[in-house]
């Protein structure tokens, strides 16, 4: 039964690659190198890195030495990248956290996982949950947005929400903004979706810059 299902999951992790063809970013192998992931789950990753943001740099991490993204790094790292906690929201990290507890818990239990994989306890479970929605984003108020018909303002609601929930304009600073955009259009780019146009960018980051 064991054996089965490491080799169903084996030619699962085969079949993904190969129709995929996928290659993952040098900064993506290089993080997977640094957290240590073994062969198949690196496999699934590098396979999966176009539905999920580029792995972030783990040093980059908020509070990257402490016991929450320790056991970030450690469990929710064998099957993608390390997602910035600022992504999603804190209800969205909840339930997402539940989501794939419950996928692990069920790998572990129906496909032989037990040995490729220790799942976290019910206490590393709270403390990885509690780490992501201690440092998530801050949702926008979608209904009280500064200047609503402004050309930034439209661009931000249509284009950004595309891949995630709006942002509070004051999640960052006023000088963080321009970064982040571009940081996000890095992101639609690896994730093989419609990326913000410069001319976008200029509008969205000037109206963020102006209201955070």
């Amino acid at each position: 039964m064991v054996i089965g299902g490491i080799f169903v999951i084996l030619m699962l992790l085969k079949f993904t690659l190969e129709d995929d063809g996928y290659s993952p970013t040098p900064q993506e192998r290089a993080a997977a190198e640094k957290i240590n992931m073994n062969g198949p789950m690196k496999g699934m990753m590098e396979a999966m890195s176009h539905v999920y943001p580029p792995s972030m740099n783990p040093a980059k991490l908020p509070e990257p030495d402490g016991a929450g993204a320790e056991l970030y790094k450690t469990f929710c790292v064998r099957c993608h990248g390390l997602i910035n906690p600022a992504m999603r929201t804190p209800e969205e990290w909840r339930e997402i956290s539940a989501d794939m507890f419950k996928r692990t818990d069920k790998l572990y239990n129906t496909m032989g996982m037990l040995l490729l994989m220790k799942l976290p306890t019910t206490r590393e479970r709270k403390a990885i949950v509690d780490y992501l929605t201690s440092h998530a984003l801050k949702a926008a108020d979608t209904k009280a947005l500064p200047e609503p018909d402004s050309a930034g303002a439209v661009l931000f609601s249509v284009r950004c929400s595309q891949c995630h929930t709006l942002p509070d304009t004051g999640f960052h600073k006023a000088a963080e903004w321009r970064g982040v955009v571009d940081r996000m259009r890095s992101n639609m780019r690896a994730m093989r979706k419609p990326v913000i146009s410069d001319d976008e960018a200029g509008k969205i980051s000037a109206y963020l810059e102006k209201h955070s």
